[in-house]
């Protein structure tokens, strides 16, 4: 049902009723205490307004995608960065998500979380656009078989046209310092002279941090930039889905500290 020029389910958002909910609350505690408030009262009346206000902010769709795709690597061309090396002296690097737990008997590369598909189907394109010699799928879930991840995102590639002859598995890394680390050192015993890393593009200025940090010669290939603001009304209130793509950007900028 839309209506308003947007769906009204959009009103009816949780993010939103809370803040609104809280909003009114604030209102009250301050016309209850008016000018007779102690300066604590006040402050904290203060604090919770400024935090309110924040989470306002983080959780508007326009708000969070400028917010992502400012802190974001946008996708180019890499054809020229490719120029310089022939097919069988590359290896295009594709870092892993996560996976779902096993239930009622779903193939694996149904139970891939939506980074991990993202980034399988850019590679896909990748792969088909380039060529390369080998793929390099690296990473794993803690909770999960050690190969269960990477295995399932061959499933994928495979099924998107990559040779799985082509397909080498990294499944030790757990984190995006140890997918560089042990993705180039395997490059290196392949004789590989440059990589082409795939992830989604939130996730690409922290990935090249830690490929700089290997020395092996890399190139960026980010996939799946999040959407340009919705400048219409709807984009202005606050939701659920914004206020996750915001969280998911200070994730990235707080990794960016490690090293």
């Amino acid at each position: 049902m839309a209506s308003l020029g947007f769906p009204i389910s959009r009103l009816v958002d949780p993010v939103f009723l809370l803040l609104l909910l809280v909003f009114a609350g604030l209102w009250h505690a301050r016309a209850h205490h008016g000018p007779s408030a102690t300066r604590r009262v006040q402050l904290g009346h203060l604090a919770a307004f400024a935090g309110t206000v924040a989470l306002w902010l983080l959780a508007t769709p326009v708000i969070a995608s400028l917010f992502t795709r400012a802190v974001s690597e946008h996708p180019r061309d890499i054809g020229p960065d490719l120029a310089s090396t022939l097919p069988d002296q590359r290896a295009l690097v594709v870092l892993s998500a996560s996976i779902h737990a096993d239930e009622h008997g779903v193939p694996p590369m149904e139970r891939l979380s939506d980074a991990a598909i993202e980034r399988c189907m850019g590679a896909a394109r990748i792969y088909r656009t380039h060529s390369f010699r080998w793929v390099i799928l690296t990473g794993r879930n803690a909770d999960r078989p050690r190969e269960a991840l990477t295995h399932a995102m061959a499933d994928l590639l495979e099924t998107l046209g990559v040779p799985r002859n082509r397909i080498l598995f990294e499944s030790d890394a757990l984190d995006t310092k140890q997918n560089a680390r042990f993705s180039a050192r395997m490059a290196q015993d392949l004789g590989v002279k440059l990589l082409v890393v795939v992830t989604s593009a939130l996730h690409a200025p922290r990935s090249a941090q830690h490929f700089a940090a290997t020395g092996v010669p890399f190139v960026m290939a980010p996939v799946r930039l999040d959407p340009p603001p919705p400048w219409r009304v709807d984009g202005f209130i606050p939701s659920a889905n914004a206020l996750r793509r915001s969280q998911r950007a200070v994730h990235e900028l707080l990794g960016r500290l490690e090293r």
